[in-house]
């Protein structure tokens, strides 16, 4: 007589993607730095990873770029960021970076595309915005006395030192 044992094939999930600009505000032809960050949830790295980003029309970057992903390769034009052969570790993530500016004030809204590996594609890209002012305004010390009194008054606590 035979035995049937049942055989169970591992499910392999997507990788997620989440992006940021940092700062999110800047003024004109100011730099934010883009941080692309890619989650594989698999206990098996992801490997063969991809990914391009297309930069929204008038928000540009600055052509240089770095990821942490182990093999991967980045490349980085004025409006692309693209990431290839990269492996995504087995429960971590791993990053893509760049910096961008523009050059006109407006709201820039930016997405990546999906990131396709050896596994299924991401369920999507992720997105960003970046906010660009004709200038940033400075705070006087003393507003930034008052401003740090008022919120003491509310129980939070500011630290700075005065240059």
């Amino acid at each position: 007589m035979f035995a049937l044992i049942p055989i169970f094939a591992a499910v392999v999930l997507p990788p997620t993607i989440t992006k940021s600009f940092s700062p999110p505000v800047v003024g004109i032809n100011q730099l934010s730095m883009v941080t692309i960050t890619i989650t594989n949830p698999n206990s098996s790295n992801l490997t063969g990873a991809s990914m391009n980003d297309s930069f929204s029309s008038g928000l540009l970057t600055n052509g240089t770029a770095a990821t942490t992903c182990p093999g991967g390769s980045v490349f980085a034009s004025p409006t692309l960021l693209s990431l290839g052969s990269a492996t995504i570790p087995a429960n971590g993530s791993c990053t893509v970076t760049t910096f961008a500016f523009a050059a006109t004030p407006g709201v820039y809204q930016n997405s990546t595309g999906s990131v396709f590996s050896s596994g299924p594609a991401s369920l999507g890209g992720a997105t960003a915005t970046l906010t660009v002012l004709f200038s940033i305004p400075a705070m006087s010390w003393e507003a930034f006395v008052a401003l740090a009194l008022v919120l003491g008054g509310l129980g939070l606590l500011i630290s700075s030192s005065r240059s």
